[in-house]
């Protein structure tokens, strides 16, 4: 993660609105790139987005990634040589209340984008965010490993499957050549950290509970999730890959918030913001402390 390769460069960001792409939207501005950033309206209130002022410093533009002429001028306009494309209906229980939509925006999206990146030659690098879910489930109980096979089996699922299915397509048959510009997904499980108010998630629960005075209700008690913070998903994001066998033996990446770490300095987000202190500042210090971890 050198500091010198960001500074000025031009990043075209796609869902800066949503939990994980107002976080990377930051990251890369405290970094010094020059920040394009394309995606609809919050998808919550609160969001992250809001309160910690994400749109400042950065070109913030809304819009609907399924028109293929509000992004592809977006993309253009921007000269950027780096696209990373986070812009997602994010939720399982979603993907089954609106399933259409789901795919629409997974699926569609994905496509404009792919389509958009051919027609601006500016572009060198691509990353596109799916999901852990785009794989058919274990039958054997091991854990799943980058190259299982693809097979979402929920319509949430089924859309990331979709999605890469998609990328691997474009890129062998209109970004094959030398000069072309390089494409890679990357996927990640359930990640957690402070400004996450998305529905049917534990610690947003918590949140809104501890805020309303509210006894904290377990949706699925018996649920077991591997977490992760938010900000080790994001760096992984930056270099590529999100296996950790695969990124610790070819990229040297290793999570720096241990699980413990990760809770803790969640935690004191959501403290913070009961306290309505001045959410950027606070969100800013917590991505400094993120990158100042050996």
């Amino acid at each position: 993660m050198n500091p010198v390769f960001w500074k000025g460069r031009q990043v075209f960001l796609t869902g800066h609105t949503g939990f994980k792409g107002a976080w990377l939207a930051l990251w890369l501005m405290q970094v010094g790139a020059d920040v394009t950033a394309f995606s609809l309206a919050p998808p919550t209130q609160p969001s992250l987005f809001e309160a910690a002022q994400v749109a400042r410093g950065i070109s913030s533009l809304h819009g609907d990634i399924r028109d293929y002429d509000a992004p592809a001028k977006a993309l253009r306009d921007s000269g950027a040589s780096i696209v990373l494309h986070l812009a997602a209906q994010a939720t399982v229980a979603d993907g089954y209340r609106f399933a259409r939509d789901t795919f629409a925006i997974n699926v569609t999206g994905t496509l404009t984008l792919l389509d958009a990146i051919r027609a601006c030659s500016a572009v060198k690098v691509a990353v596109f965010v799916t999901s852990d879910k785009c794989y058919a489930p274990a039958t054997d109980g091991k854990a799943l490993a980058e190259g299982a096979a693809m097979g979402g089996r929920d319509p949430y699922g089924a859309s990331k499957s979709c999605a890469e299915f998609a990328v691997q397509s474009w890129r062998e048959s209109f970004f094959a050549d030398a000069g072309a510009p390089r494409l890679a997904t990357a996927r990640a499980g359930n990640v957690i950290g402070g400004g996450d108010w998305g529905a049917h998630r534990l610690l947003p629960d918590m949140a809104r509970a501890l805020a309303a005075g509210q006894v904290m209700r377990l949706r699925m008690p018996d649920a077991i999730r591997p977490w992760q913070h938010v900000l080790d998903a994001l760096r992984s994001y930056l270099m590529l890959r999100l296996d950790a066998s695969r990124a610790g033996a070819e990229l040297g990446w290793q999570p720096r918030w241990k699980l413990g770490t990760a809770l803790r300095r969640t935690i004191e987000w959501y403290r913070a913001w009961a306290r309505q202190r001045g959410m950027r500042a606070e969100t800013l210090a917590q991505l400094d402390d993120y990158l100042a971890t050996p």
